[in-house]
């Protein structure tokens, strides 16, 4: 093998080994979505609740937020020959989701949300005039869903 041919197939694997780096590198980077924080997070993360106050009385109200409440996960991605990323799945934003309240043993559902377009929502409640103090959860009846907790306080 010449000096040269050795070059010319060193770049040609280099080039490849760079094209299959990039899509994997476009591959993770579409895995990603940035918060309103500007961090990074997965895309196809696990629905959560958040609750604010996490501190509450019975009769307060709280605020309830919901994300990354969808069907589907568009993690599935292709990139054409410019570079473009598009995704090959769609989402749908779950509708008609119960917001529910466990504590000491009983459950009750608060309210129905529907998620917006990115799979969010946000809502006030009134904790339960007849809730005993301690600890709740607040969630959504998504099997996966992450659930708040709230300390029910007198």
């Amino acid at each position: 093998m010449t000096k040269a041919s050795w070059i010319s197939g060193g770049r040609t694997k280099a080039m490849a080994v760079g094209a299959a780096a990039l899509v994997v590198t476009a591959s993770v980077a579409a895995c990603a979505a940035e918060d309103s924080a500007g961090q990074s997070s997965a895309a196809c993360a696990a629905p959560t609740v958040a609750v604010e106050p996490a501190t509450a009385a019975p009769g307060d109200e709280v605020t309830v937020r919901g994300e990354a409440m969808v069907d589907g996960c568009a993690d599935v991605i292709s990139l054409d020959e410019d570079g473009n990323v598009s995704s090959e799945e769609t989402v749908t934003p779950f509708a008609g989701l119960e917001v529910v309240y466990r504590v000491a043993g009983t459950e009750r559902v608060l309210t129905t949300v529907d998620a917006d377009e990115r799979g969010a929502f946000e809502i006030t409640v009134r904790i339960p005039h007849d809730s005993p103090f301690g600890t709740a959860e607040v969630g959504v009846d998504v099997r996966w869903a992450e659930r708040a907790e709230v300390e029910i306080v007198g």
